[in-house]
């Protein structure tokens, strides 16, 4: 069995009321992960009527990268999109479809020690927990954990950027 070491205690958030673009939105995410190549996974896509006031919309991504042999990284991107409603716009000369309503989006991540499962008697898991959480603790954090943390934190500043929000900057860099 591996060993997921979650990045940090609290998971990042954005909630945005407004008008957007909603499949700009997933295009924004989508190109973030292909670009660092992530394997792009999707455990739930719905859209539901479900009030006078518009559609529920949800998504559900489990991107995956494996960075060698004995570590990969797992993010979790779980969005809402609620009462959306959808109508046709001008946008710089064009005609594009725009999305009224409101939604938010929470990004976590983990750090998955022994993903092809070597470690599989007791004493070597007790010996892999003992080595990640105990002995290797700084040089696995400093390394892998806080690079993820970096990357969950531009993905963040990414999709405030192209909701042209009034903070869009990340809590690395100041761009």
């Amino acid at each position: 069995m591996s060993l997921e070491v979650p990045i940090g205690e609290k998971h990042l958030e954005i909630r945005y009321t407004g008008v957007y673009d909603i499949g700009g939105v997933y295009n924004t995410i989508r190109t973030w992960f292909d670009m660092r190549r992530y394997d792009y996974m999707e455990t739930l896509n719905k859209d539901k009527v479900s009030t006078v006031f518009g559609n529920e919309v949800e998504w559900k991504m489990t991107p995956e990268q494996k960075i060698d042999g004995f570590i990969k990284y797992k993010i979790s991107v779980d969005t809402h999109f609620y009462d959306v409603k959808e109508f046709d716009a001008v946008v710089d000369g064009q005609k594009t479809k725009m999305t009224n309503g409101k939604f938010w989006i929470k990004i976590n991540g983990t750090v998955e020690f022994d993903w092809q499962d070597k470690f599989k008697t007791p004493f070597a898991k007790w010996a892999l927990n003992f080595l990640v959480k105990e002995l290797f603790k700084r040089y696995y954090r400093y390394k892998y954990i806080y690079k993820l943390n970096e990357d969950l934190y531009d993905l963040q500043t990414e999709i405030k950027k192209f909701l042209k929000m009034e903070i869009a900057s990340n809590a690395y860099y100041t761009t």
